[in-house]
């Protein structure tokens, strides 16, 4: 059995794809959606066409349908809005809500923080520390050669640090609530043809590893904006 098949490498994707050419029986468990590592699309679409019996699962078990709906409609937001250039930085605020999703803009790095220690102060009254995170969402750059101003932020808060999750290595895991925090560069720096797909990915992925309350923030500067903007105006 072989889980998040679209994120192997390609020498494990043609492997795999000999065996069911032997008629030796694998299981393969594939979301294209959640495709963040590589774009294996069409080698990995090849070999599901192998299959001799392909089952679609429709709901959601880890969030609940308004935030796994939210999730969907932010990755779409994206898709539909991504530019390499040219975003608008919408100056606009969004407060908290009652709804299990929200979205909030911060005017730079440091107000996220501050967004973001009220929030899990709030979060610590209401559920048990070890059901919340708080999942940091930049994508990884082979040139990093150290944290950026975000992520050593985060690591040193005296709260955020025991939340922090990096968003790649979130996949599998689950939690009931807590907050997405956008970087500053998230979507800035194109990596090629496929950089805003990959990266709608992981906007995906790191939204949907909620159950019940979900606060995505994200600072004024981001490219993010316009599409969280649109995103934000319909769910808040």
């Amino acid at each position: 059995m072989v889980d998040e098949f679209q994120d192997c490498d390609p020498a494990t994707l043609r492997f795999v794809g000999k065996l069911i050419d032997q008629d030796l029986r694998v299981t393969i468990g594939v979301d294209m959606g959640q495709t963040i590592f590589r774009a294996n699309s069409d080698l990995v679409k090849s070999i599901i066409d192998k299959a001799e019996k392909t089952t679609n699962l429709t709901y959601c078990y880890r969030s609940s349908v308004q935030i796994a709906r939210s999730s969907m409609d932010v990755k779409t937001a994206v898709y539909a809005n991504y530019r390499s250039t040219g975003f608008e930085s919408i100056p606009s605020v969004y407060a908290l809500s009652g709804a299990p999703v929200a979205v909030i803009q911060a005017e730079d790095m440091r107000d996220q923080i501050r967004i973001c220690d009220r929030i899990f102060v709030d979060l610590e009254e209401r559920f048990d520390p070890s059901e919340l995170s708080l999942i940091y969402l930049q994508y990884p750059n082979p040139a990093f050669k150290g944290p950026s101003r975000e992520e050593a932020a985060l690591k040193n808060h005296p709260r955020l640090k025991n939340y922090y999750w990096f968003a790649p290595l979130t996949k599998g895991h689950e939690f009931w609530a807590g907050v997405v925090f956008v970087s500053g560069t998230f979507l800035k720096i194109d990596m090629g043809p496929d950089a805003s797909a990959l990266r709608a990915n992981m906007l995906y992925v790191a939204m949907s590893r909620f159950r019940d309350e979900l606060v995505v923030v994200y600072p004024r500067e981001c490219p993010l904006a316009s599409a969280l903007h649109k995103f934000a105006r319909i769910q808040v």
